[in-house]
């Protein structure tokens, strides 16, 4: 198989994952919390101790941006912030206890539609897609 093929299934996959995530989601994002504000606080859930700049680029949001929703976030008690110890004008963002419990209960509900969505799926195949899924981690995504 040739790479102009993997790259075509790539982009096909991708589409579709893309998708896919936007509705879920779409489904679990708390009420008052914009869709920028919620990909904020779920890129401060899988990491931690993240510099703005950090933030924005992974997002692909410009600066001032990013500063303004995490300023948002901020003024709803969902972030703090935290001085390096090595250097006190370097700050990290960290979801706040009240973040964390928000971000919690909203991936309680995503374990919940993705039990309700895929419930057609035989044990087999469940396996099958795990597989494929630490395959294509292992191989594309490190």
């Amino acid at each position: 198989m040739s790479i102009m093929k993997l790259a075509s299934a790539l982009e096909n996959f991708g589409f579709g994952f893309s998708q896919l995530s936007f509705e879920l989601l779409d489904e679990i994002k708390p009420e008052g919390i914009t869709a920028a504000q919620f990909k904020i606080l779920q890129y401060l859930t899988v990491g931690e101790f993240i510099p703005l700049s950090q933030i924005s680029c992974c997002l692909g949001m410009s600066v001032p941006n990013t500063s303004r929703e995490v300023k948002k976030l901020f003024e709803k008690n969902l972030l703090q912030k935290t001085h390096s110890p090595k250097d006190k004008r370097v700050s990290f963002i960290t979801l706040s206890p009240a973040g964390s419990e928000l971000m919690q209960a909203a991936f309680t509900r995503l374990k919940a539609n993705i039990s309700r969505r895929y419930a057609h799926l035989k044990t087999d195949e469940i396996s099958d897609i795990v597989k494929a899924l630490a395959l294509i981690s292992e191989k594309l995504l490190q």
